[in-house]
């Protein structure tokens, strides 16, 4: 069983700032809130947000084949971390939910690495393939991207 955080009260002021933001942003209700900031995960998300917030997120392509959404090598999909986001003006990979999909999925191993202090750079997970396997495994193209953190 996780222990429960003691926060400062400048700790307690960005909780309640935090929970602001999502009350205006998304509509979030006072219980639905006391559920979220009840796991110690989501106090240090809220708590770490301006770290998190000074990193874009890069998957870059470093293989394509027969790609027929025309993804190529050294396109770039950019997110912003929080919330996380396609930077479509940043971007210049064409989209494509068979790709993004399985980037957004290593995207917890970035923010957990920045909210205790680590390089999210030096994590284990930096390659995701897009949903489609490609030709030998009973699809047709398929894309390989590299994922990094860029700080801003």
């Amino acid at each position: 069983m996780e222990q429960k955080m003691t926060l400062t009260p400048e700790q307690q002021k960005i909780i309640e700032n935090t929970k602001r933001y999502f009350q205006q942003s998304a509509g979030i209700t006072d219980e639905d809130w006391a559920k979220h900031i009840s796991n110690p995960v989501n106090i240090k998300l809220a708590l770490f947000k301006g770290e998190i917030k000074s990193y874009k997120i890069v998957a870059e392509v470093v293989e394509s084949k027969y790609c027929s959404a025309g993804i190529k090598v050294g396109h770039q999909y950019v997110f912003s971390t929080l919330p996380t986001k396609l930077l479509r003006e940043e971007s210049t990979c064409p989209e494509c939910l068979r790709a993004v999909g399985p980037i957004t999925s290593i995207m917890h191993g970035f923010w957990d690495r920045m909210i205790e202090g680590l390089d999210p750079n030096t994590g284990m997970w930096k390659y995701v393939r897009c949903m489609d396997w490609g030709v030998n495994y009973g699809g047709m193209g398929t894309v390989m991207f590299k994922v990094y953190a860029v700080k801003i």
